[in-house]
Formats: C-alpha cells, structure tokens, sequence
C-alpha cells in the first residue's frame, strides 16, 4: 500500500501543524490546528496518490488514526441554574491532545449568596419599617384627633362665650332697669303694702342679678384660670357671708403661677364651696365662717370651718346637701371630708388635683 498524504486547507492554513509523540520505540504523526483566528478555519485533507492492484480474491485494507481537539474559538461558558447558597471552588485542569492530565489546573473560588429575603436583617428591616410606619400612622391619627378635639373645644368655648355676653348685655341690662324701677317705685308709693311688694321685687331682681352674674361667669371661657377662681370664691364667700350679716375670715394663697384648669374643674368647685357656705349659713347658726385656701403641688385645698352647732340629727338626716357635694367633687377626682369640731362647729375640706 501507498501511505497517504496529508495537506493544508481552508482560509488560515497556517493554523495546522504535525507533531511528533513518541510512543515506544516508534513516533507517531499527530496533526493539530491550532485555532486562534475565529474568523477563519484551517482543515487537513489526505489522499492517495496510486491505489494497488487488487486482482479477483483479494482483500483491500484502509488503515488511518484521527484526533480531534476543541481549538481556541470563542469564550467557554459553565452554566449552573440556582445553585444553594454556599462557597464553591471551580476547578480548569489542562489536558494533552491525547486527553492526559498535564497537572496544572486553575481554581477559582466562587460564593452563592443568600437570597436577601433569607436574611435576619432584611425580616429586620421590615419589621423596624413597619413599626416605624405604624406608629408614625398612630401619631399622626393621634394628632388628628387631638386637632379635631381642640377645634371642638375652642368652637365650644366661643359659643359661651357668647352666651355670656348675650346674657349680660340682655338679661342683665333688663334686671338692674327692673330693680331700679322697684327701688324708684317703693320710695315714692304711699302704700305700705306696695312698698313692701316693690322691695320684695327689687331684692328678688337684685338675686337675679346676682345669679346672672354667676352664671356669665361661669360660662365665660376666659376664666378658666386657677388665679382667677380664687378670687372668685374669696369674693363669692364675702359677699354670702356679707348678706347674711356673719363675719367672714379669708386665708387664700396668692397664687402668681399662670395654671389653666378645666370648664369642668372651675364649675364644680365654685359650685362645691357654694353649697358649703349657704348650708353653714342656713343650718349651722354659726357668726363665723373661715375658709383657707392652698396649692400644694398640684392639689388644691380648700377648708370651710364654722363654730355652729355641728352637726345635728336633722343636718345629718337632711344630708347637708353632702352627697351633692361629694359627687362634684368626685367629677374632678377630688375629695370631700367632713370633720366635727369638739366644741362646736364643722370642718369640711375639699382636695382636688389641678388638672
């Protein structure tokens, strides 16, 4: 047989080259391309020159060896889908053409990390967020609220106010023209039953007036101040005990502090201390009446004492007017106790925090 020949082809023949590995005592052709251009290609071919004589009853053998290796194309890729989060280590060992080890390798170290969804400080996160988110949405209902309450109120206290206003420019204006009219009438009627009628209609415009001053008081917003509900009970407690003809001792700390109180606060314990002087003027039979007022902190103290008879079966069956007391004072969360003096008299205080 003719041993074949090999030859170059293609459009970068350069790229082909034989080598030469000895394996034993023998070498054998090993022909390579060794692709570095992608835009080209290189090819081996072989043929035969002379093909022998075969004559009737003989065997025509072909022999040849061919190698194939992956040239220098374009860039390897190793695609892994989802792998588990962990650190991983990507071995490259190079191989011979005859598929050896040639015992060099490369190794790269690779980590998957957790997905962030995974982590304790991203469950972290959101529950900081929504906390956050909650209890900025809690303020700022809170804060709506307290807005909405207070424009409710500030409404509230105009409309007193006004009420106020209307009652002492109207009503009040009408009473003191009708007592002056009783006055004028009972001085200059010669009738001693008509007199004696004009005076009653002349004291009862002058309680009226009384009351209605009271009432404007107390509906006027504008004194809701500790300051000035001292001096309206030292006045208010005066000008009972004044009418009544008894004496009247006052002891009431200045207060020099601007402490606002509630509608509700002023109203109950004018009305409390009230109802406590007019008992001791109708039951105690007393011809003196003491009442001290203090701050401690924020409590408020005030104490009636009167050196009547005490307190009598009948006081004691009537109620004295206590138990209405007793709930004014339980509205503000105050307290009221009642103390019996020795050698005479009654001891009421009441204690009621300054809200």
């Amino acid at each position: 047989s003719t041993a074949p020949l090999w030859g170059k082809s293609g459009t970068h023949p350069s790229m082909a080259s034989a080598l030469n590995l000895e394996d034993g005592d023998t070498a054998s052709p090993v022909l390579v391309i060794a692709d570095d251009d992608v835009k080209a290609h290189a090819d081996w071919f072989t043929g035969v020159q002379a093909l022998p004589k075969v004559v009737p009853g003989q065997a025509l053998k072909l022999r040849w060896n061919e190698a194939y290796s992956t040239g220098m194309g374009d860039p390897l890729s190793a695609v892994y889908e989802r792998p588990p989060a962990a650190t991983y280590r990507f071995v490259v060992e190079n191989l011979s053409l005859a598929g050896v080890p040639l015992g060099s390798r490369s190794v790269v170290s690779v980590k998957v990390p957790t997905p962030y969804w995974r982590n304790v400080w991203f469950w972290l996160a959101c529950a900081v967020f929504v906390s956050g988110l909650s209890i900025f949405s809690g303020r700022f209902l809170i804060r709506n609220r307290i807005n909405r309450h207070l424009r409710q109120a500030q409404l509230i206290a105009d409309e007193r106010l006004r009420i106020a206003r209307d009652l002492h420019d109207d009503l009040g204006t009408r009473l003191s023209h009708i007592s002056l009219l009783g006055a004028y009438a009972e001085s200059n009627s010669p009738d001693p039953d008509a007199r004696a009628s004009f005076g009653q209609i002349t004291a009862m415009s002058r309680e009226l007036i009384g009351a209605l001053s009271e009432t404007v008081w107390m509906l006027n917003p504008k004194n809701n101040q500790l300051e000035t509900l001292v001096d309206y009970l030292c006045r208010l407690v005066s000008d009972l005990c004044r009418l009544a003809e008894i004496r009247c001792r006052i002891d009431a700390m200045s207060v020099t502090e601007n402490v606002s109180i509630t509608h509700a606060f002023r109203h109950n314990v004018s009305l409390a201390v009230k109802e406590i002087v007019n008992n001791a003027l109708k039951h105690s039979s007393a011809s003196e009446i003491r009442m001290t007022i203090i701050v401690e902190g924020r409590l408020l103290k005030i104490t009636v004492v009167d050196n009547g008879v005490g307190m009598t079966p009948e006081a004691r069956k009537s109620g004295l007017g206590l138990e209405s007391i007793s709930q004014r004072m339980k509205s503000v969360r105050g307290k009221c106790t009642m103390t019996p003096i020795d050698d005479g008299g009654l001891n009421i205080s009441l204690e009621v925090p300054i809200l």
